[in-house]
């Protein structure tokens, strides 16, 4: 996977490795192109669906048949997305990891998770912005520093 050009891959038990996993975003995926059809004709085929809800009444019996439809197509979108493989950029690769779980149960999952850039911190060792120059925490200007002790 590092020769595909993942910036790091992971291998290991899921609970070795739990936090990292979920303390990084999802990698953003794209879809081959007869796939990103595929859904742009379910997406096409709910706006239809819903000019038509617009137009009728609350009461109306045809609602109940909509909304059947409303959700068939759901479905069928949930399917393609999770039947079809995800495809990532070379930039997105670039920057994420590549996680390869062993789960208690014997399965392998593989997650695709952004490297999280770390925060610069000042020779101090206090939070600085993301300039580096300025403290994260400033002083409000119109109230004078005063200390708790003895108030």
């Amino acid at each position: 996977m590092k020769e595909e050009g993942w910036a790091e891959v992971v291998v290991g038990r899921r609970q070795e490795f739990t936090d990292r996993l979920y303390s990084a975003a999802p990698s953003p995926f794209e879809f081959d192109p007869a796939t990103i059809k595929r859904l742009a004709k379910i997406d096409a085929d709910r706006v239809k669906l819903e000019k038509v809800a617009h137009k009728l009444k609350p009461d109306d019996p045809r609602l109940a048949r909509l909304e059947r439809r409303w959700n068939s197509l759901d479905e069928k979108r949930r399917n393609i997305e999770k039947s079809s493989r995800p495809r990532f950029s070379e930039k997105t690769m670039a920057k994420s990891v590549a996680f390869l779980m062993l789960d208690p149960d014997g399965q392998v999952h593989t997650e695709y998770r952004l490297l999280r850039r770390e925060k610069p911190t000042s020779a101090g060792g206090s939070e600085s912005s993301s300039d580096g120059d300025a403290p994260r925490h400033e002083a409000d200007p119109q109230r004078p520093m005063t200390s708790a002790i003895g108030s």
